[in-house]
C-alpha cells in the first residue's frame, strides 16, 4: 500500500485526475455557452440545449459498459483510448459548421468521456488486488475545483475568443494527461480478465433505447404537450422497455444492470431522492446561464461568474465539513459535521425555494418538493414559523 501511495504521484497523478477533471468541466462549462453557440450556428435555444443534454445521456449510457470493458481490454488501455478520442472530439467541437454537428461530436464526446472517472478511481483507489482506503489530497481538491469553476472559466473563455474555446480548453489538457498516462504503472492498469462473461447485446441496446426515448419525450414533452402524437408514444414506449429491460435482466446471469439491488428498499428511495435532486439541479444548472444572458441581457462572463459561489460553497463542504450559516437565518439542528444539514443542502434549499416560485411545471414540483422535504427533514424553525413552507 505504501509503495502504492508513493506511485501515485507527478504524472501518474496528473495521468489520473486529467480524465475526471475534463469530464466534469464539461458538463457543465457548456451551459454559460448555450447562447452564444444558438446566435452563432443560427438555431434556437430548444435545439441548441440539446448540445447538453446529449453530452450527459451518453455519458450516463457509456457508464454501464464500463465493468465490462475493463475486464476485457484492462482499466489502463480503455482509459487511454477513452482518454484521447475525448481530447479528439473536443477539437471537432470546437470546429463544428453546424448544430447537428456539434451534437452528434458531443455524443461521441460523452460516450468517450464516460469510463474516464469510474476507471481513474478504480486505479487511483488501487486497481486490480489491493486497496487503498483514502484518496489523495490532491485528487479530492481537483475533483471538487472541477464543478466550481466550471461555469466561470466558461464565461471567461467566451467573453476572450467565442464559445469554440470552452471545447478547444479540452486538447492541451488531454495531451497533458495522456503524457501523464505513460508514467501509469501496469499493476494499477490492471490486466484483462482471462475469462469474460457474455456481453449482453441485446440488453444494453433495450436500455439505450428506453433512456433516449424518455430524455426525448421529457424534453418535447413541455414544448408540444405531452398527450402530443409526435410525443407521447415515444416516452411510453420508453417507460415499457424500460419494464421489459426490468424482466429481462431479473432473468440473466450477467446483465448490464443489476436490478437485483432494486429489492432493498433503503437503495430504491436513495435512487428516488437522487433523481429528484438531479432533475431540480440540472434545471438550475441550465437556467440560471440562460435566463441571465437570454432575458436579464447579461454578458457569459457575469452569468459563468454567478455560479461560482455556489460550486466554492459545495466544494468547501466536501473537503472540510465545517459548519456553516443557514439559509435564510434559519437555525439547523447543530454543527454541519454531526448535524443532518450540511453546507451543499443549504444551498440546495435556497436554489429549489427559488425556482419553485418561477413558475408551473414538472420542474417546479420537482423543486418545490425537494425544497419541502429538505426543510422538514433538516431545520429546526423557530416560533411563529411554519415548518411546512410557502406550498402547503
Amino acid at each position: 500500500m505504501h509503495a502504492q501511495q508513493r506511485s501515485l504521484r507527478g504524472w501518474v497523478l496528473v495521468g489520473l485526475l486529467a480524465g475526471p477533471f475534463l469530464t466534469m468541466v464539461d458538463s457543465s462549462i457548456v451551459n454559460v455557452g448555450l447562447p452564444a453557440i444558438a446566435t452563432s450556428l443560427h438555431s434556437s435555444l430548444r435545439d441548441v440545449q440539446w448540445v447538453a443534454t446529449a453530452y450527459l445521456l451518453s455519458l450516463g449510457l457509456t457508464l454501464a459498459l464500463v465493468a465490462d470493458g475493463a475486464k476485457r481490454w484492462g482499466s489502463l488501455r480503455l482509459y487511454t483510448v477513452s482518454l484521447f478520442g475525448f481530447t479528439l472530439l473536443s477539437g471537432l467541437s470546437a470546429l463544428a459548421p453546424s448544430l447537428p454537428w456539434l451534437i452528434a461530436a458531443r455524443v461521441a464526446q460523452g460516450l468517450f468521456g464516460g469510463p474516464l472517472v469510474p476507471l481513474a478511481m478504480n486505479m487511483m483507489f488501487g486497481g486490480d488486488g489491493q486497496t487503498q482506503k483514502q484518496m489523495p489530497a490532491m485528487a479530492g481538491m481537483v475533483l471538487f475545483l472541477a464543478p466550481a469553476i466550471a461555469p466561470a472559466l466558461g464565461g471567461v473563455l467566451i467573453h476572450w475568443g467565442g464559445w469554440p474555446l470552452i471545447f478547444l480548453i479540452n486538447v492541451p489538457v488531454g495531451i497533458l494527461a495522456l503524457v501523464g498516462v505513460r508514467h501509469i504503472p501496469p499493476e494499477l492498469g490492471g490486466l484483462p480478465h482471462a475469462i469474460v462473461p457474455r456481453f449482453d447485446s441485446a440488453g444494453f441496446l433495450g436500455l439505450a433505447v428506453a433512456l433516449t426515448a424518455v430524455t426525448y419525450g421529457a424534453v418535447k414533452g413541455p414544448q408540444r404537450g405531452w398527450w402530443a402524437v409526435s410525443v407521447w408514444p415515444i416516452w411510453v414506449g420508453g417507460l415499457l422497455l424500460f419494464i421489459i429491460y426490468g424482466w429481462w435482466a431479473r432473468h440473466r446471469r450477467h446483465s448490464i444492470v443489476d436490478v437485483s439491488l432494486m429489492a432493498n428498499g433503503q437503495a430504491v428511495l436513495a435512487l428516488i431522492l437522487s433523481a429528484l435532486v438531479s432533475v431540480v439541479t440540472f434545471g438550475v444548472i441550465f437556467l440560471v446561464p440562460v435566463f441571465m444572458q437570454a432575458i436579464q441581457g447579461r454578458t457569459p462572463l457575469v452569468a459563468g461568474l454567478t455560479l461560482l459561489p455556489q460550486g466554492l460553497v459545495t466544494g468547501c463542504r466536501r473537503c472540510d465539513r465545517e459548519s456553516i450559516a443557514p439559509p435564510m437565518g434559519y437555525p439547523l439542528h447543530g454543527s454541519t459535521r454531526h448535524g443532518p444539514l450540511n453546507g451543499e443542502h443549504a444551498c440546495s434549499l435556497c436554489r429549489y425555494r427559488d425556482i419553485a416560485r418561477m413558475g408551473h411545471g414538472p420542474v417546479h414540483y420537482w423543486a418545490r418538493f425537494c425544497h419541502r422535504l429538505g426543510h422538514s427533514a433538516a431545520v429546526k424553525w423557530p416560533d411563529g414559523i411554519s415548518s411546512r413552507g410557502p406550498y402547503s
